[in-house]
């Protein structure tokens, strides 16, 4: 009981090793006296942000959703969210959110810039990764406000502007992550995949079928199971588990937003459960067990 109990504490200090960072964005207002409606810049948005590659995520409903049924929840938070539009770029990791403060009742006391006198709307950039903005990411804002303002012929000033590049802080962070990311993965999948071993020899042992066979079915099934994927375990925290917690596997959202990782883990979990079978059924792939043969003579 001790010895599970210290692997399950271990996994879950190297779960936090890695170093943390804080995202800061980019913050662009737009205002006017034209300016009338969040209609209005979405319809001048959407067509810019499509042409870059942008996914139009709108409000955050799953949260909504959530934040209404939850007794006790913050009804503040809750109207931001209904006026907070969001888009998305995977690929370039990219996030734009696009707050409506013409809207009445929205909090201004808390923004780190001075608000521009009467209604106006932000738009807060973000880009997800470590040591502040890159090059493609100070083009991309410098294009945004260029070609916004362009296009709804109002102001827009830039209130808070990307944060400086760290290269140092970008390279220590990104190698320690990605050496932690590997332990985890490394050990979250040898302890599935030992589980896996232990099963299949007892269910697969007496089956009247060859070693090949077995073989094939326990690296299917070693593979589905045993891959790590990302899933979030809190509000921001994301740790590599096994597929299996995905169960009932009927999610394809999910593994369309994780499909980067799942690209890389389940091709590599496949070739480790290749040579894993050999040693879980050794013997020629074509005869069957010895434990088989025993019972049909």
């Amino acid at each position: 009981m001790l010895k599970p109990c210290l692997l399950l504490v271990l996994m879950f200090v190297l779960a936090a090793c890695g170093v943390s960072y804080h995202l800061e964005p980019a913050r662009l207002t737009v205002s006017g006296s034209e300016l009338t409606s969040r209609e209005a810049v979405l319809d001048a948005l959407s067509p810019l942000l499509r042409e870059q590659g942008f996914e139009d995520l709108g409000t955050d409903e799953q949260m909504i959703s959530l934040l209404r049924r939850t007794r006790g929840s913050d009804d503040r938070l809750l109207f931001e969210l209904q006026n907070r539009y969001t888009y998305l770029h995977r690929a370039r990791d990219l996030r734009v959110e696009v707050i409506d403060f013409t809207v009445p009742g929205m909090r201004t006391s808390a923004l780190p810039y001075d608000p521009p006198p009467g209604p106006y709307f932000e738009l807060s950039i973000y880009e997800g990764r470590p040591g502040g903005f890159s090059a493609e990411g100070n083009a991309f804002v410098s294009l945004l406000q260029d070609e916004l303002g362009r296009t709804l012929g109002e102001p827009v000033a830039m209130v808070t502007p990307p944060p400086a590049s760290n290269p140092r802080t970008y390279w220590v962070t990104t190698i320690v992550n990605a050496v932690t990311t590997v332990v985890w993965w490394t050990v979250v999948f040898l302890v599935t995949i030992f589980l896996c071993a232990v099963l299949a020899r007892i269910a697969l042992r007496r089956a009247p079928i060859s070693r090949a066979a077995k073989r094939g079915i326990f690296v299917l099934a070693g593979t589905w199971l045993a891959a790590p994927l990302p899933f979030p375990a809190a509000s921001i925290l994301v740790v590599m588990l096994p597929n299996f917690f995905a169960f009932p596997w009927t999610d394809i959202e999910y593994y369309q937003r994780v499909g980067s990782v799942a690209a890389l883990s389940f091709p590599i979990a496949f070739l480790l459960c290749t040579q894993i079978a050999v040693w879980v059924f050794p013997g020629a792939p074509g005869s069957t067990s010895r434990e088989h043969r025993g019972r049909t003579s």
